[in-house]
C-alpha cells in the first residue's frame, strides 16, 4: 500500500496501487474514510495493521501515533473510527485482523442522496438563512448530536466549514454544518421550533450553496429515517445504493504496542 501526503489538510491518503489506484483510505489522525473497489479493502486494512506502507516519509505518521496514544491513555485501548465507510469496508477491516469495539452495538446503514447541477431552490427558502463563521454554532450544534462527546469532531467540522443557520428575529431556530467528508451535516431543529418549515428552508439554502460551489450536494440518510428521506426525495435527490456506516474498530494490543513504540 502506498501513502501520499496531502499538505492542504492534515491527512494521509493511502492507495492500493500508486500507478492504477482502485481504492483509497484517507487517514486523518485516528479517523478513516474509505472509497473504491470493495475487493481492495481487506488487503489495505491488513497492510495498515502490519505497517506495510510504502512511503518516502516516516511511518507511522505522528498524527496517528498521537491519536492512538491519547486513546490508550484514556480508555486502555485504541483504534480507528471509520467515518462514513461502505459497510463492506468495515467488514473487511474485521476480516483483516482489527477487532470489533466492545461498545459498538451496530447501527442501521445509511445511504447517500445527492443533487447535481445549478442552484435551484431559492424559492423554498422562506426564512432568513445564512452562513455561520468558524465555531460560532458550536454550543448549538452539540445540542443535536449524540455521537460526539466533548464536541471534538463537531468543532473540526465547524472550523473546516461551511456551517449554516436559520434565524427568526435573529434567534437561531435551526442549524447544520458540513461533515469533513464534504457531505451535509445533520440539520437540527429544537423541539419548540419544529413543524414550521425551518429545516426545509435551511436544507434548500445549504443545497444551493453547495451546488453553487461544486455543482454537487449530498447527504447521508440513515435507513428508517423516513422524514429526512421524504424531504430530500421531494426535492429531487437521487440515491446511491451503497450501504454506509460509522463504526469504531480496535487495534489489537500486540500490534498497537509496535505502532506506539515507533
Amino acid at each position: 500500500m502506498r501513502m501520499n501526503s496531502n499538505r492542504n489538510i492534515p491527512c494521509e491518503i493511502l492507495v492500493d496501487d500508486p500507478d492504477r489506484p482502485l481504492a483509497m483510505l484517507l487517514l486523518q489522525g485516528d479517523m478513516v474514510f474509505a472509497l473504491g473497489a470493495a475487493h481492495s479493502f481487506q488487503g489495505m486494512f491488513a497492510d495498515l495493521l502490519a505497517g506495510q506502507v510504502d512511503t518516502a516519509a516516516s511511518w507511522p505518521p505522528a498524527s496517528l501515533v498521537n491519536a492512538l496514544q491519547k486513546q490508550h491513555e484514556r480508555e486502555g485501548q485504541a483504534g480507528l473510527f471509520l467515518n462514513t465507510v461502505p459497510v463492506i469496508a468495515y467488514e473487511a477491516a474485521i476480516q483483516a485482523g482489527f477487532e470489533k469495539h466492545p461498545l459498538d452495538k451496530g447501527s442501521p446503514p445509511a445511504y447517500l442522496y445527492f443533487f447535481e447541477g445549478s442552484p435551484r431552490f431559492a424559492e423554498l427558502v422562506q426564512y432568513t438563512c445564512r452562513l455561520a463563521e468558524g465555531s460560532e454554532l458550536l454550543k448549538l450544534m452539540v445540542q443535536g448530536i449524540s455521537y460526539d462527546d466533548g464536541g471534538y469532531y463537531t468543532r473540526m467540522c465547524l472550523e473546516n466549514g461551511p456551517s449554516f443557520v436559520c434565524e427568526v428575529d435573529r434567534v437561531p431556530v435551526c442549524w447544520s454544518c458540513t461533515h469533513l467528508n464534504g457531505t451535509m451535516g445533520m440539520i437540527y431543529t429544537p423541539e419548540e421550533f419544529r413543524r414550521k418549515g425551518y429545516a426545509r428552508s435551511l436544507a434548500a439554502f445549504q443545497i444551493d450553496h453547495m451546488l453553487g460551489r461544486e455543482g454537487f450536494a449530498c447527504c447521508h440518510v440513515v435507513e428508517g429515517n423516513s422524514a429526512s428521506e421524504s424531504m430530500v426525495l421531494g426535492l429531487g435527490a437521487k440515491r446511491d445504493d451503497t450501504a454506509c456506516c460509522w463504526r469504531s474498530i480496535i487495534w489489537p494490543e500486540s500490534r498497537l504496542a509496535v505502532i506506539l513504540s515507533a
